[in-house]
């Protein structure tokens, strides 16, 4: 996999801003990292995978009237593409989703600050997260989100990249980034990209977005998932469906 500093590099020489086998110089560097983390933040959720949607872990300071719906049965089970809010006094286990879609993304906030004492276990539920099976979190005021590689079966996590970090991504999109990069370098260099290049950058976010286009999971009320089939008529007792006069 690319390392920032490589689609840097390459982000530069694509309008030919340096030379070939020229490394920027620091400024450059400095510059291009800042626009590279940018340009990544601004794509998840968009581009790549799904906004994330508020889970609530544990009841402390909940005040709601069907709060007693709401129970570990329920929380110990996000779906994808869910911001875990940590309101539990007391250690818990959280099962990621069984088959989660190709760059979905879970992330984690303790609200309390009170990790330390009430850690959170993190299963990944068949299959890695950080490289493990499990996730110990155990810092207070965590907040951190994880992004799925189907390629690796593994939640990486998500952070600002250093220059010499790898690419969160897999390689097949190192030419996106680094044309969108370009895009976002030129104009401080008083340059456009060619057509050639815009083109490209075309044909490289259209892949990228098929890649990551997902099925939008929507969390149902506790309620109405133990309706029973019988209850809107359907039942296997031979009777006449209850919609029917």
């Amino acid at each position: 996999m690319a390392t920032a500093l490589e689609i840097i590099s390459d982000a530069y020489r694509e309008s030919n801003l340096i030379g070939i086998g020229v490394v920027p110089d620091s400024g450059q560097q400095v510059e291009g990292l800042r626009r590279l983390n940018a340009v990544i933040s601004s794509a998840l959720g968009f581009e790549i995978g799904e906004q994330l949607t508020d889970w609530q872990v544990g009841a402390t300071n909940i005040n709601a009237p069907d709060i007693y719906t709401y129970s570990a049965s329920v929380w110990t089970h996000p779906i994808q593409n869910s911001r875990l809010l940590l309101n539990a006094q007391q250690p818990q286990t959280l099962f990621l989703p069984t088959r989660p879609d190709d760059g979905a993304r879970m992330a984690a906030i303790d609200q309390l600050g009170t990790l330390a004492t009430y850690p959170v276990t993190l299963n990944a539920n068949g299959q890695n997260i950080q490289g493990a099976p499990t996730l110990v979190l155990n810092t207070n005021r965590l907040n951190k989100v994880w992004f799925y590689r189907a390629d690796l079966g593994d939640w990486v996590p998500v952070a600002t990249l250093l220059i010499s970090d790898q690419m969160p991504f897999p390689p097949e999109f190192d030419d996106s980034f680094v044309t969108l990069l370009a895009m976002r370098i030129n104009p401080r260099y008083g340059r456009a990209i060619s057509q050639e290049t815009a083109t490209w950058m075309t044909r490289s976010m259209q892949k990228l977005r098929t890649r990551y286009r997902q099925k939008k999971t929507v969390p149902a009320d506790p309620g109405v998932t133990h309706l029973t089939r019988t209850g809107f008529g359907f039942g296997f007792g031979g009777g006449r469906n209850r919609w029917m006069s």
